[in-house]
C-alpha cells in the first residue's frame, strides 16, 4: 500500500499530471460519497467500487503518488480542503487495505480440522 512518504522522481507532461489529479479527485469524491453510507452492504460494495475505479484509472504506482502530491499541494492553502483531503485519503487507504486483505484471504487455503 502506498504511504506517500517521498515525492516520486517521475517526469510527466503537464496534461498527464492534470488528468491524474482530476481522476484522483473523482476517486476521492466517490470515497466520500460511499463513506456517508450507513449500510454495511453499501460499504462492502464501495470497497469493490474503489478497486474497479482504480483499475479503470490504471495508474502506475509513481503516477498514483504524483496525483496524491499534486492534490496535496493544491489543497494545502485552504484548511477545510486540507482537512477534507486528509480524511478522504485516509478513507482511501483504509479501503485499499481492506481490499488487499480480502484478496489475501480469498487466496488462502485453510487447514482442515480433524474431528
Amino acid at each position: 500500500l502506498p504511504l506517500y512518504i517521498s515525492i516520486p522522481r517521475l517526469t510527466l507532461p503537464v496534461e498527464r499530471i492534470r488528468s491524474l489529479a482530476l481522476a484522483r479527485i473523482r476517486l476521492l469524491c466517490s470515497i466520500e460519497e460511499s463513506s456517508a453510507a450507513a449500510c454495511i452492504e453499501r460499504l462492502r460494495l464501495a470497497v469493490a467500487d474503489v478497486a474497479t475505479l482504480e483499475e479503470h484509472c490504471s495508474f502506475s504506482v509513481d503516477e498514483d503518488a504524483v496525483a496524491h502530491f499534486v492534490l496535496r499541494l493544491a489543497f494545502c492553502r485552504n484548511p477545510s480542503l486540507c482537512d477534507w483531503f486528509t480524511a478522504t485519503e485516509s478513507s482511501l487507504l483504509a479501503k485499499r487495505a481492506a481490499n488487499a486483505e480480502a484478496r489475501v484471504l480469498v487466496g488462502m487455503t485453510w487447514p482442515r480440522l480433524r474431528s
